[in-house]
């Protein structure tokens, strides 16, 4: 195993930039990486992959902890939920918790299904382009990246479009949970963002419970 005890190995400005010399160089020195004197560490290369993921007795997807950067060169853990958690879904559950839910997931997802959403993805992608294009430039991210992704899951489990710009508000706030690069006040906004994101879809449950249809 080996140790990168500064920690601006992985979080200074190069390596975010252009992290690939570095994922080229920790492949060359070894599977496995501690992150400074952090509990977190980085298994890099297909075999050490593979056998992590091949072990979830050892190695759960369970998130337990995000990894957080401060200014002062300090990596510490933002505490999330523990083993075995009620908020561990999809790619952070283990077995039998994760085959649940892919069963439950999985029939929204197969080919028909996505089929009938073509015309509904080339459409809108269409509309959001034109509307955002501006003397032939357009800013990707904020017009199509961020927004169409959220159309497309809206309109698959059946959530209003009128929620649609709140939801990306929603989703770009929960993902800071996992961006390293935050301050306490962004952590504290990111987990408001989570917990307001999970009380709205607690009440689209609730809604779609008292009228069943194919979606949510």
């Amino acid at each position: 195993m080996k140790v990168a005890s500064d920690a601006m190995t992985f979080f200074g400005t190069e390596s975010l930039q252009n992290p690939y010399p570095l994922y080229e160089r920790m492949r060359a020195e070894g599977p496995v990486h501690r992150i400074a004197d952090s509990d977190f560490y980085a298994v890099c290369g297909w075999d050490a992959v593979n056998d992590a993921i091949s072990r979830p007795e050892d190695f759960s997807s369970n998130l337990t902890a995000t990894m957080t950067y401060s200014p002062y060169g300090k990596i510490a853990a933002f505490q999330m939920d523990q083993l075995g958690g009620p908020t561990h879904v999809l790619a952070t559950a283990d077995d039998p918790a994760h085959a649940v839910h892919r069963k439950l997931l999985v029939r929204h997802l197969a080919a028909r299904r996505i089929h009938s959403l073509e015309r509904f993805i080339s459409e809108t992608a269409e509309r959001l382009w034109f509307d955002e294009l501006q003397g032939g430039r357009i800013e990707w991210m904020d017009a199509i990246a961020n927004r169409l992704p959220m159309m497309v899951v809206a309109e698959l489990i059946g959530l209003p479009d009128a929620d649609i710009a709140q939801l990306v508000q929603w989703g770009y706030g929960a993902t800071q949970l996992l961006e390293g690069l935050v301050d306490q006040d962004q952590l504290a906004d990111a987990g408001i963002a989570v917990m307001q994101f999970s009380g709205y879809i607690t009440e689209q449950f609730a809604r779609a419970a008292a009228d069943p249809q194919e979606n949510l």
